[in-house]
């Protein structure tokens, strides 16, 4: 799969029922997007839930977090990137600066997660630029 990277591994181990979902899937932690494509990212997502599904496994190892449950990770990351890409445009469509964005408060659904401030920072400062060039082309 890729979106995270470009080339994200994810191995099914269906004789135990587990998926080890590499880095396309963060469960209460903040996703790390250095090398991220997010419309790729949140596709992937959607083909490793078919995958969970269709293999009947039972867990979903992320690459960061718990390992509990099957989707609850998938639901966190796409939730997440979901999240991140709409806060993004819209605040590129305002015309705020990237000090702007970066001092905007983060929701509560996100607060408590590990890596968090420092990660979603990091997310801001790598992304933002297109978001802004994207809106300045419009």
């Amino acid at each position: 799969m890729d979106g995270h990277t470009a080339d994200d591994l994810v191995i099914v181990d269906r004789s135990a029922g587990v998926v080890f979902a590499g880095g396309v899937a963060f469960r209460e932690r903040v996703p790390t997007t250095p090398h991220a494509d997010l419309k790729r990212w949140l596709a992937s997502l959607d083909h490793l839930q078919g995958l969970l599904r269709d293999s009947g496994a039972r867990l979903l190892i992320p690459s960061h977090g718990p390992a509990l449950g099957s989707a609850e990770a998938i639901a966190q990351t796409r939730g997440y990137l979901q999240w991140l890409d709409a806060r993004m445009t819209q605040a590129a469509s305002q015309g705020r600066d990237l000090a702007e964005v970066i001092a905007m408060p983060v929701p509560d659904a996100y607060a408590h997660w590990g890596a968090m401030p420092a990660e979603y920072l990091r997310n801001v400062t790598h992304l933002y630029p297109a978001y802004e060039d994207a809106a300045f082309r419009r």
